[in-house]
């Protein structure tokens, strides 16, 4: 009952939305990444599960949102 309402999944607590933002902090504008790239990223941390296509696009998106608002 006293169980915290969120329970992060990294080590270091950071979200899949963070982790796409700090793989790309350095980018130049225009650099791709495949799904590969973020696949790698994404589960460094969190174990030898497989993360699905649709959870890259999540945080992917998420992290869009963020670098729109905050590096236009």
């Amino acid at each position: 009952m006293n169980d915290p309402p969120f329970q992060p999944s990294r080590d270091d607590g950071r979200s899949d939305r963070q982790v796409v933002l700090d793989l790309v902090a350095e980018a130049a504008p225009g650099a791709i990444y495949s799904y590969a790239d973020l696949e790698k990223a994404l589960t460094e941390g969190v174990g030898p599960e497989d993360v699905p296509r649709q959870r890259i696009y999540a945080a992917v998106s998420a992290a869009n949102k963020t670098l729109l608002r905050e590096h236009r």
